[in-house]
């Protein structure tokens, strides 16, 4: 009986196994793809690869990887409180590997702040030595007395010595965010807090990251009195309680607000809180309304002589007034509005409000022009977009939704 033709035929194992494996392919890969692989990889994942065949266990991926991605609720038993023993185990002996290549670069550790898991994950660190940590902390409202220095102390303090990059992410559940405190506290440079409410401003001169996303600020929010280094701020989906946001950074290069509730919480007398943004260092303002229901601001006011980037979407403000630098500094962004036509059910401005408000900022990016010429100047990058339908009992034509686009990067290029 003949067999099938030698295309056809199944390719024979050799000693290192099937020709093209998974694992071949992968260690064909250049080094610093590998790398990004794995980082993206839990390690308990890691770890099991290398017990999927000799190939793979010949790569060693477990003492070769230089980021360390652990999250010690992955490994809870059913009851959803008692971590599995044996895991727990397996991660000790595969961090503490002396065959180890090279050194952890980064120790990216996910846990809640109870005790019991807060033990496991500092013998877990015990075994590596890292240049930077990211902690990631769940806690709940039995935890909310707990501060954060014995936390941050024993994370960031390895062996008598302190790990000099820190990066810290408070996941709160809508309670009270933990004081940041300690020695440990010192050596943090990125920052993010989630689903909390801040009451005790954090005190971090180290900081050069701070992004605070479903937060309800109750304190002043004047985060330069708080972290005086910072470079990069961001504020989303957040409610601040007092009707004043004050930015003023002296190293400031990025600011994004987006969704930010500023003074609104127990008024009807709109528009609300004031914004004053004075960052001589600069570079990108990004504000944004996206859903557009976000209250109106009183004022928005920002100094800033060396920005380059301006992308405002949807955020009507009664009084804007913007100060940069040489006149057409500003070389990229976008303005962008968005009403709803004739449609008075709906609660957004009316597109005239928009518009005046847009000449406004336009006049601050160029202040070389006068008011009555910088409509005529602007004309050919501002856009109208109208969308109608149809009324269903009238059958008349109605305007559903227009909306105005200022295209910045194209004035700019023209006037150059």
């Amino acid at each position: 009986m003949e067999g099938p033709p030698p295309e056809q035929r199944p390719r024979k194992k050799g000693k290192s196994g099937k020709r093209g494996s998974a694992a071949a392919r992968f260690a064909a890969l250049p080094p610093d793809v590998r790398e990004r692989i794995l980082a993206l990889l839990p390690y308990w994942d890691v770890i099991q690869l290398y017990a999927v065949c000799r190939s793979w266990r010949r790569l060693r991926l477990h003492i070769t990887t230089p980021v360390v991605n652990i999250d010690l609720r992955d490994l809870l038993m059913v009851d959803g409180c008692t971590i599995y023993d044996p895991a727990i185990y397996g991660l000790r002996l595969a961090l503490g590997d002396e065959r180890r290549s090279r050194p952890v670069e980064t120790l990216d550790l996910t846990c809640s702040v109870d005790r019991d898991m807060r033990a496991h994950a500092d013998n877990l660190m015990k075994r590596v030595k890292p240049r930077k940590i990211r902690i990631s902390l769940a806690f709940v409202a039995r935890s909310c007395a707990l501060t954060t220095d014995e936390i941050l102390d024993a994370f960031f303090r390895r062996h008598d010595r302190w790990v000099m990059a820190g990066e810290l992410e408070l996941r709160g559940g809508d309670h009270r965010v933990p004081v940041i405190d300690g020695t440990g506290a010192e050596f943090l440079n990125v920052l993010s807090i989630s689903q909390a409410a801040l009451k005790d401003a954090p005190r971090l001169r180290s900081l050069r990251s701070l992004t605070l996303s479903g937060v309800t600020v109750a304190v002043p929010l004047v985060p330069g009195e708080w972290c005086p280094l910072l470079e990069r701020l961001r504020i989303e989906s957040c409610r601040v309680e007092r009707r004043a946001v004050v930015v003023r950074f002296p190293r400031l290069k990025l600011l994004a607000m987006e969704e930010v509730d500023v003074g609104s919480a127990d008024r009807e007398d709109a528009p609300f809180g004031d914004v004053a943004v004075d960052a001589p260092e600069l570079e990108e303002l990004a504000v944004s309304c996206s859903t557009r229901w976000a209250v109106e601001y009183r004022c928005f006011a920002v100094r800033a002589p060396a920005l380059r980037r301006l992308c405002w979407r949807e955020q009507f403000a009664q009084l804007v007034r913007v100060e940069v630098g040489n006149p057409g500094s500003v070389s990229e962004g976008t303005i962008e509005f968005t009403s709803n036509g004739e449609r008075n059910d709906m609660s957004c401005c009316e597109m005239k409000f928009f518009r005046a408000q847009m000449m406004k900022m336009l006049r601050g990016i160029l202040p070389n022009l006068t008011p009555s010429s910088i409509a005529d100047i602007a004309r050919p990058y501002v856009k109208l977009d109208i969308r109608t339908e149809v009324d269903e009992d009238s059958g008349e034509v109605i305007e559903v939704e227009e909306k105005l686009t200022s295209d910045i990067g194209g004035l700019m290029s023209r006037r150059t």
